[in-house]
C-alpha cells in the first residue's frame, strides 16, 4: 500500500494539469458514518404549512435516520424516517458538503404516538458546511412526507 501511494499522488499531478477532476472520498463518505444537525422550517406530516425545527441525520454503514422535531417547549411534533442508502453523492470541492438519496423503510410520527409504521418512499438530505440544509422526504403515504429548508 505504501508503494501506491507516490503513483496515486503522481496520477493525481498529472489529472491536475490535465484539468481532469480527481474526485476522492469525503471524510463522512469514506468513513461510513456521520452525524449533522441543522435548524429551519419543516413543512408537511405533522408540521402543516411550516413550522420552525431540528434536523437530524445520522448514518451508517448504509443504514440512515433523519429526523425533523419542534424544539421544546413550543411542541412536541416529531417525525423520524428510517431506510438504506448506497452513497453518499459529493458535492463540490468540500468534503462537508454532499447528498444523501435514500430509501426509507419505516417511518414514525408524533401523530401516531410514535409507532413505527413500515412504508415506502425515498428521501434526499442535503448537507452544506457538515450542516443539514434541505430534505424532502416522500412515503408512500402523502401524509407522512415533509420538506425542510435550513436556515
Amino acid at each position: 500500500m505504501v508503494q501506491q501511494i507516490p503513483g496515486l499522488i503522481r496520477w493525481t499531478l498529472v489529472a491536475t494539469t490535465l484539468g481532469v477532476a480527481l474526485m476522492l472520498p469525503s471524510r463522512a463518505q469514506s468513513s461510513g458514518k456521520g452525524k449533522f444537525q441543522g435548524r429551519g422550517l419543516a413543512t408537511g406530516s405533522v408540521f402543516g404549512v411550516g413550522r420552525n425545527v431540528t434536523a437530524s441525520l445520522t448514518f451508517h454503514r448504509g443504514n440512515f435516520t433523519f429526523s425533523l422535531a419542534v424544539p421544546p417547549p413550543k411542541g412536541a411534533q416529531k417525525v423520524t424516517y428510517r431506510g438504506t442508502y448506497p452513497k453518499l453523492q459529493k458535492v463540490g470541492t468540500d468534503s462537508r458538503d454532499f447528498i444523501l438519496e435514500g430509501q426509507i423503510q419505516t417511518f414514525t410520527g408524533s401523530y401516531n404516538t410514535q409507532m413505527q409504521i413500515n412504508t415506502s418512499g425515498t428521501c434526499r438530505i442535503e448537507v452544506v458546511d457538515s450542516q443539514v440544509r434541505a430534505s424532502r422526504c416522500r412515503t408512500a403515504k402523502r401524509v407522512n412526507s415533509t420538506e425542510f429548508n435550513g436556515a
